[in-house]
């Protein structure tokens, strides 16, 4: 489980409160970027650091800097790769019907924020059939 850090007073209240991960342990990753923005939980630290690469680790802040917050959120759960990414735009919320149609922003940065997924699938190889 990959999850924000909301700061260390907040994260102990939290992890006071919660149980949720009674069962995992916190892995620490030696980027300090990454650490200081999300928080690693496993019950396998070895297999944790295999698949967290270091290009792993910076698509996701890419894709957080790309939605425009740091509200990025990821696990791994019976081989499947689940992304919060929340963004601050609706896409399927129409403009006022004053202003003149236009999809090209809302359209652009849809395909930045899909040209960062893909970055992740090629970097995790989640579209190769390897087999097992």
């Amino acid at each position: 489980i990959v999850k924000r850090d909301h700061g260390a007073a907040l994260n102990a209240i939290r992890g006071f409160f919660t149980t949720t991960f009674s069962d995992l342990q916190r892995v620490k990753l030696e980027d300090p970027e990454f650490e200081n923005k999300f928080q690693v939980y496993a019950d396998d630290q070895i297999e944790a650091r295999r698949v967290l690469t270091t290009s792993f680790m910076q698509r996701l802040l890419d894709l957080g800097a790309v939605i425009g917050n740091n509200k990025v959120d990821c696990c791994f759960f019976d081989g499947v790769l689940l992304i919060r990414a929340p963004t601050g735009h609706n896409y399927f919320e129409p403009r006022s019907p004053f202003s003149p149609v236009d999809f090209r922003k809302d359209f652009e940065k849809f395909i930045e924020e899909m040209a960062v997924i893909r970055k992740i699938v090629d970097t995790l190889k989640l579209d190769m059939d390897i087999g097992l």
